[in-house]
């Protein structure tokens, strides 16, 4: 659970009907309250593509967003999940989806969660999570996929689990992304599990849009997946495909990472935060352009997480610091307010997600705050 960096923050679910009372803003360019949460009830947060998951203190799991794949656990007709955008379906207010769940993952178009008995249970696009089956369905209600995990992580076209101290991934080994040579080449996602290393100890797993990055219990870093922005930390061979199926070494002493489109964040454990890959949107707050190799960036860091082309980092005096691209208000403003350097956004935070183009803090007086792109009701409804 503590490699996970799993968060406390809650809920407060006040659903009377089916009538929406809620302030529903497609984009939040300023930080704004949520309307039903509350710290006492979450015991993790869980980010997806358009979709957010909520494991509460009584181990039930819930879920807000896109429902476009099931990735809430519920069927179209279900009385909650009418909203629409643009065809889409979703719902800005929490649906309740399992009981006794111990973790949970959220990923592109589909969701994971662990119970009780050690169950990995997944919903949502099946290609992403299981690759092809004969004969299955690709859209699922929650499912056990396999007994006894200890860890899972849902990415966005690929996922892995830890079981019995080996390393399995699933879904789409397009560019290398699950650590295996077989199918790196191909748009066609795998057929079943597939076995990516063993032994492994205690294991913390990031995912990004196509690539994975590893942290041992030792604090090794390791990489795999598309590289060629130097997203991976390490330079890959001239006029060569641009990734790397082998899991590979970038540094030591790392606390955990987190991986945008083209740029990764890594945060040491003495508090240093340094960025490696593509700089062009400013995201790595650097005076480069792009770099294959991590370059410190700031020190006295407690927290940090990427979207696609911008990143947020939190400092241990309670300062929230965001730098490159700001579509849909990912930092906390107008979208023209785009930053090529660390700047200042919030003061008294205690902790920090984000996704794609959204993010969510909780501040340190108990309250949490969303901004950036709620066109399907990810962030979830907002108090006046």
């Amino acid at each position: 659970m503590d490699k996970q960096r799993a968060k406390a923050f809650a809920l407060i679910v006040v659903v009377v009907s089916v009538v929406y009372v809620t302030s529903f803003a497609y984009e939040a360019y300023r930080p704004r309250n949520y309307q039903f949460f509350d710290q006492a009830l979450i015991e993790e947060v869980h980010m997806g593509a358009s979709h957010t998951l909520f494991v509460l203190r009584d181990g039930s799991l819930w879920g807000v967003g896109s429902n476009d794949y099931l990735e809430l656990g519920h069927k179209e007709r279900h009385a909650l999940i009418a909203e629409r955008y643009e065809g889409m379906r979703f719902t800005s207010v929490p649906v309740k989806i399992l009981e006794d769940v111990v973790a949970a993952s959220a990923g592109s178009g589909y969701s994971f969660a662990i119970g009780l008995d050690g169950a990995l249970w997944g919903f949502g696009r099946k290609d992403h999570w299981l690759g092809r089956t004969e004969g299955g369905k690709q859209l699922v209600l929650p499912m056990i996929i396999i007994e006894d995990v200890d860890y899972a992580v849902a990415g966005g076209q690929h996922s892995f689990y830890v079981r019995d101290g080996a390393l399995w991934g699933m879904g789409s080994n397009l560019k290398g992304r699950l650590g295996i040579t077989i199918g790196a080449n191909s748009y066609v996602a795998l057929m079943g599990p597939q076995r990516v290393m063993d032994p492994v100890s205690e294991l913390a797993i990031y995912t990004g849009p196509e690539n994975t990055f590893l942290v041992s219990i030792e604090g090794s870093l390791y990489s795999f997946g598309e590289g060629a922005a130097g997203q991976l930390g390490y330079s890959l061979e001239d006029g060569g495909p641009g990734f790397n199926h082998i899991p590979t070494k970038v540094m030591d002493n790392v606390y955990m990472a987190a991986a945008g489109q083209r740029h990764t964040l890594i945060l040491d454990r003495d508090g240093v935060v340094w960025g490696t890959g593509d700089n062009s949107q400013g995201a790595l707050g650097l005076s480069i352009e792009a770099t294959n190799e991590p370059v410190r960036i700031m020190e006295g860091v407690t927290d940090l997480a990427v979207g696609f082309y911008y990143s947020l980092i939190l400092t241990e005096d309670g300062i929230l610091y965001g730098m490159g691209q700001n579509q849909c208000g990912s930092l906390a403003g107008r979208p023209e307010e785009s930053f090529f350097t660390p700047t200042a956004l919030l003061e008294q935070v205690e902790a920090v997600w984000a996704e794609r183009y959204q993010a969510i803090v909780r501040m340190a007086d108990g309250s949490y705050l969303g901004f950036g792109d709620n066109r399907l009701g990810q962030l979830g409804p907002f108090a006046q």
